[in-house]
């Protein structure tokens, strides 16, 4: 099984509870939590946040920025047959997803029917997601073999505390548990990320390519002041784009 797959089967976990939903709705409108919402393909992406839920927790609404005219809105959501809309929700313990149909626009915002299902992903420092299938994102650090020269290797996923990276079989014997990796460079939508990072582990993993690969999974040490923000909200933006194969894929 592919990671991306892999990933898919796991990631996002069903929310059961009608009380748990509640709960984890009422968090979103007290934190005003950060939200994103989208249409089908990736489509008609908003930035916006959590702002209310029904006493009947029937309906919530999210704050209608002011560049967005609500007739226009109106006139795109009733072009959708239905109306269906996806949600990416950041709160504290978990990031929540589910999709639902638009209601209307109110003084509280746009409002939306209370999802069928919510599913949720942990947010733990160690939560890894893979790069998609069809990007290419790179790392380099000093390479501890052949020193002042530069490695240069495959990200295979992040996290808000490390990444893996691919490198040829017979090479993990290279990488070792424990090593410190100086100088570690890569990029997040053209951000450039600088750290120092320890190897947790170094070993096979399952590849399509003719090579048999090795893979190496390194801790963040020494992220520089907001960088890890700049990797949250990527693992956050990605995370949405998952969530759509994901309930296409079901």
């Amino acid at each position: 099984m592919s990671e991306e797959k892999e990933f898919l089967s796991n990631a996002f976990l069903p929310i059961d509870d009608p009380r748990e939903q509640i709960v984890l709705m009422k968090e979103a409108v007290s934190s005003l939590a950060s939200t994103m919402m989208w249409t089908k393909n990736q489509e008609n992406l908003l930035k916006t946040h959590f702002a209310h839920l029904d006493k009947d927790g029937a309906f919530f609404a999210v704050w209608q920025p002011k560049e967005i005219d609500s007739r226009k809105f109106i006139v795109l959501a009733n072009a959708m047959k239905p109306p269906v809309f996806y949600f990416s929700i950041s709160l504290a313990r978990a990031n929540i997803f589910f999709s639902t149909v638009f209601r209307d626009i109110t003084d509280v915002g746009i409002r939306f029917s209370r999802p069928d299902q919510i599913f949720k992903v942990q947010r733990r420092k160690d939560f890894r997601l893979p790069i998609p299938h069809g990007y290419v994102v790179r790392v380099d650090f000093d390479d501890p073999m052949q020193a002042p020269l530069r490695a240069n290797r495959k990200i295979s996923d992040i996290s808000a505390g490390g990444l893996s990276f691919l490198v040829d079989e017979e090479e993990l014997v290279c990488f070792p548990k424990g090593m410190i990796l100086e100088n570690m460079v890569f990029k997040l939508k053209s951000k450039e990320i600088m750290t120092r990072a320890e190897i947790r582990y170094s070993r096979p993993h399952e590849s399509t390519t003719p090579t048999k690969q090795g893979k190496v999974g390194v801790q963040f040490l020494q992220l520089q002041k907001g960088d890890d923000q700049v990797i949250a909200a990527y693992v956050f933006e990605e995370s949405r784009k998952y969530f759509s194969k994901f309930l296409y894929n079901k």
